[in-house]
């Protein structure tokens, strides 16, 4: 092996490690996200919800005019709900 191509190696060798220490050194550096947990996971305006039972019928029907869910703690928040049940028949309660 020549000496000029055990330089060539040698180098590309040191650029290969010092590349990985850049790149190993920068993780450290992230900051994560802070998430308030008094904060909605998600809100809606108009929400219309229809729910069917396992066989297909009409179980339900929910509809609210603002809506927001906490996934932390697995509560939502209806504002001016209007449920509507339906029985076995089908009739609307």
């Amino acid at each position: 092996m020549s000496k000029t191509r055990r330089w060539v190696i040698i180098l590309l060798s040191l650029v290969a490690l010092v590349l990985i220490g850049v790149n190993l050194a920068d993780r450290d550096d992230e900051q994560t996200e802070v998430v308030n947990t008094s904060d909605p996971t998600y809100k809606s305006d108009h929400s219309d919800t229809v729910v069917y039972s396992p066989e297909g019928a009409l179980n339900y029907r929910l509809i609210a005019q603002h809506v927001e869910y906490f996934s932390d703690d697995g509560i939502s928040w209806f504002t001016q709900p209007v449920m509507t049940t339906f029985d076995t028949d089908k009739t609307p309660t």
